[in-house]
């Protein structure tokens, strides 16, 4: 789901209403009882879905609207709401939401509701509506500042990660950090080769990465990462940040991911050039929690005309440069064409 900017989970999920410890005939008769007196959401609150997402135990960062209806399970072959007493009256059948970072406004849920009217199962369906603002008119409409004409630099700093998670088998984990944009076209490693090379290599095109740190559950990265976006960049560009478990021996392992949203990253009041933000954010993986990460973002904008000042001023430097070398050299008697 990284490379989605909004995702969706729907089906029967098979979540229970849980009153704790009662009876089978108890546990139908009280959900019976609410469903009578459409005590929607004090039914609701015993939902086992909704409890462990309150609790981050799965499906993390994704939203549902609350079920103030019927429960979809178990019902007779017919329509409208009859229930089976084999088994307690639920909400298995869901759908649920996630939006990538900086994409949540373009999303508003507008009903959600069974189909009580459906006779062919046990199940009664479950809908949904939505309005959507697609991507390509939120772009046209952001891109009235001409905001990706520009060249940014965004310097990564503080890097650190607490409470990973152990993948090793000593309790420990060896964790890196790995940097890649999508699409990733125009976003490139600012660092020297020097440092570039000191990474963790993997196998991922346009990856860029730190240093691993060994056996450490909480590691602070003493080190920054460079990367400059191009003028042209998509506006729609997410930034994926990934912690993973270097092993020297065999594959490297994700513990955790967060996704960036680029445009909300570089963007800048008019008249400012430069910011600094602070990013702290739980790892997801598999929809759980692994561990979070804190780190500093120096963002740089530079307007095209500063980029050909820029290059001229380089070009004028290895101009002067050369002539100052080549007098030095006249000046101990020795030229190019001298051998």
């Amino acid at each position: 789901g990284l490379s989605s900017h909004h995702s969706f989970v729907i089906g029967d999920l098979n979540f229970r209403t849980d009153f704790g410890e009662l009876e089978h005939e108890e546990h139908v008769q009280k959900a019976l009882d609410m469903i009578e007196k459409k005590e929607w959401e004090k039914l609701y609150s015993y939902d086992e879905l909704e409890r462990c997402m309150k609790e981050k135990k799965l499906l993390s960062g994704y939203e549902t609207l609350p079920c103030h209806f019927n429960p979809t399970f178990k019902v007779q072959r017919e329509s409208g709401f009859n229930y089976k007493t084999q088994r307690t009256p639920s909400y298995t059948d869901r759908i649920l939401w996630k939006c990538a970072d900086g994409l949540r406004d373009n999303l508003t849920p507008l009903a959600y509701e069974p189909c009580e009217d459906f006779f062919t199962s046990d199940h009664k369906p479950i809908r949904a509506a939505f309005s959507l603002v697609p991507n390509q008119v939120a772009s046209q409409q952001r891109m009235v500042r001409g905001i990706n004409k520009q060249l940014y630099t965004l310097t990564f700093k503080n890097m650190r990660c607490k409470n990973l998670t152990a993948l090793d088998m000593d309790g420990f984990s060896d964790p890196f950090l790995v940097f890649v944009s999508d699409p990733p076209k125009f976003m490139h490693d600012g660092r020297s080769k020097k440092k570039q090379k000191k990474g963790v290599s993997v196998r991922l095109p346009h990856a860029h990465t730190t240093t691993f740190i060994s056996k450490n559950l909480n590691p602070k990265w003493d080190e920054k990462m460079l990367l400059n976006l191009e003028p042209g960049w998509d506006l729609d560009t997410m930034l994926n940040i990934t912690a993973m478990d270097y092993d020297a021996a065999s594959q490297n392992d994700t513990i955790g991911t967060i996704s960036l949203n680029v445009h909300k990253l570089v963007s800048m009041e008019k008249g400012i050039d430069k910011k600094e933000i602070t990013i702290e954010q739980p790892l997801l993986k598999y929809g759980t929690e692994e561990g979070t990460i804190k780190m500093t973002v120096v963002v740089a904008r530079f307007a095209t005309k500063d980029l050909r000042r820029k290059s001229i001023q380089q070009q004028k430097s290895g101009i002067w440069g050369s002539l100052r070398k080549l007098g030095s050299l006249r000046k101990f008697g020795l030229s190019r064409s001298q051998d």
